[in-house]
């Protein structure tokens, strides 16, 4: 290394070699950089441009502790409790977690669905999330106000560690075996709708959130979201097939 100068580095991809290696190239410690393989959902899954412009747009898809990726007919928000999936999110992000919440939202067409949305991004506000941890994919380019395509949605249930489902009504849920089949998803589902067992089995932690022909006095408390976001962290800290994928993806 001294016949080389000051300037020159060694490049190595790992920390733990770099005494043997600095030794090998006669140099010291401090003539080692270490700059790891690069190891990326986007390359390594070839990812499409529309997933890689909304992760560009919204960089803690990638980086954040808790992503979910939540599909949503626009006239169904309501239905599908997005107000409670948000107040949730801003519960686990007072516990000291970042947090990333995309409503892959369809047929955004009309003045109401608009304001609508706004309503529940000023909800996202007010439970402490900040413009860049919550997006509604209308909002992010006008050409995706009827939905995002599959291929796009696909890409991004690969980057999410969580699927709170506390939907009142739903004659099946495609979304909740595609969210899934991702792998290293917490599915968080909602124990008044019986339906969801014949999808999930047993393979999922079930919250009585009530439904249209049920109802579940806990789930109007205004602590529900913190209790339902206890929950969530004490569940995804034990899960280590989670937990791996959770630490790749931010890498």
């Amino acid at each position: 290394m001294r016949q080389y100068g000051n300037k020159h580095k060694i490049s190595y991809p790992n920390r733990t070699d770099i005494r043997r290696v600095a030794e090998q190239f006669k140099g010291e410690i401090e003539d080692v950089r270490v700059i790891p393989h690069p190891k990326d959902l986007r390359s390594w899954f070839d990812f499409g441009p529309i997933s890689r412009a909304l992760i560009d747009t919204y960089p803690d898809i990638m980086q954040a502790d808790v992503v979910q990726i939540y599909p949503a007919s626009t006239d169904r928000l309501e239905a599908k409790r997005v107000e409670l999936v948000i107040r949730t999110f801003g519960e686990i992000k007072k516990m000291g977690y970042s947090v990333m919440l995309v409503i892959a939202n369809q047929w955004a067409t009309g003045r109401g669905k608009k304001e609508n949305i706004q309503r529940y991004t000023q909800i996202a506000r007010r439970s402490g999330m900040e413009l860049g941890e919550i997006c509604f994919t209308s909002n992010w380019r006008k050409e995706y106000v009827t939905g995002l395509p599959k291929e796009a949605l696909r890409e991004l249930f690969m980057c999410s560690n969580l699927f709170l489902f506390p939907t009142r009504e739903e004659t099946f849920g495609l979304v909740l075996p595609e969210a899934c089949l991702s792998g290293g998803v917490l599915p968080v589902l909602n124990k008044s709708l019986q339906n969801q067992m014949e999808i999930s089995g047993m393979h999922a932690d079930y919250i009585d959130f009530g439904s249209f022909d049920s109802s579940a006095p806990a789930a109007s408390d205004p602590q529900f979201p913190k209790a339902v976001a206890e929950i969530i962290m004490g569940r995804m800290l034990r899960n280590e097939s989670i937990m791996t994928k959770t630490y790749m993806r931010q890498r």
